[in-house]
């Protein structure tokens, strides 16, 4: 397949602005063609691998946001200047199969992402912009897993490994490792269905922002687990009950991350919690 894209976009800086002596507007327009294309082969009914290469587009972006505000008037410069379209061609090897008579499906793929300005939102000097990160490629890996143990079981497992490296230090950096695996039963009773779900996340260091590397989140591991029953026949129509807990552990770990200049804040995640949900449908 093959795809052609055409986009213009505009921005104005208006006089009400406090800063500004009059009115300020910039247009830019890019146009791209994107393709992509896929070989599979059957090994047999029930396992196939591939080869993919496809190609990734994103337009410019202006920061109207980014208007500069020192002790004199305002500078609309860097709001004027858009940053440049994103582009991304990713290759990728895998294979996606049923096995054990259907009790196990496995998947997994090795990719190569070849990265060309990516576009990264990040506080630079106190003030939120979106920026290129020039230049960069991303080497991964994914495995995915469904194993149905017994009659009333399901297990799953999936684990990722994508490493970004850029041309200049200092950029962004996505977990080297992530990964999540889950245990859940369920049980059929007259009245209804059973089901209770243990699982577990992991996901690596994460930086938050290019202008200061100590911005970051440590590795973090969140427990979670879920009992519900389900399809309960009640007053002409269905009710669904769960209880469950998440981040049992009660982890502390940081969402997101920015330097303001000034102060540099955090989002952090939710502590451990637990509620009841009562769902009726009719």
């Amino acid at each position: 397949g093959a795809r052609y894209t055409e986009d213009e976009k505009s921005v104005t800086l208006l006089e009400e602005d406090p800063g500004l002596d009059r009115d300020y507007k910039a247009k830019d327009d890019w146009s791209e063609t994107t393709g992509a294309a896929t070989l599979m082969y059957y090994i047999n009914d029930d396992i196939n691998v591939y080869a993919k290469v496809s190609q990734g587009y994103a337009a410019g972006i202006y920061n109207p946001s980014t208007i500069g505000r020192g002790a004199g008037p305002a500078d609309p410069t860097f709001a004027l200047i858009p940053a440049d379209p994103e582009e991304t061609t990713a290759y990728e090897l895998g294979i996606k199969s049923q096995l054990a008579g259907g009790r196990v499906q496995l998947n997994a793929a090795l990719f190569y992402n070849d990265n060309t300005n990516l576009q990264s939102t990040d506080f630079v000097d106190g003030v939120r912009q979106t920026i290129n990160s020039g230049e960069s490629n991303t080497t991964g890996a994914e495995v995915d897993l469904i194993w149905l143990p017994g009659e009333s079981w399901t297990v799953n497992a999936s684990y990722g490994y994508a490493d970004t490296d850029y041309d200049e230090p200092g950029k962004f950096s996505t977990p080297l490792h992530t990964g999540n695996a889950g245990v859940q039963y369920d049980l059929v009773a007259d009245y209804g269905l059973w089901t209770a779900r243990f699982d577990a996340t992991y996901m690596g260091e994460t930086r938050f922002s290019i202008s200061d590397p100590r911005v970051k989140s440590e590795s973090r591991t969140l427990l979670n687990a879920r009992l519900g029953l389900s399809e309960v026949s009640a007053l002409g129509g269905d009710l669904r009950f769960a209880l469950w807990g998440k981040n049992l552990a009660d982890e502390e770990y940081i969402e997101h991350g920015a330097n303001y200049g000034s102060y540099t804040g955090y989002t952090w995640g939710q502590p451990r919690s637990y509620g009841l949900d009562v769902t009726y449908e009719f």
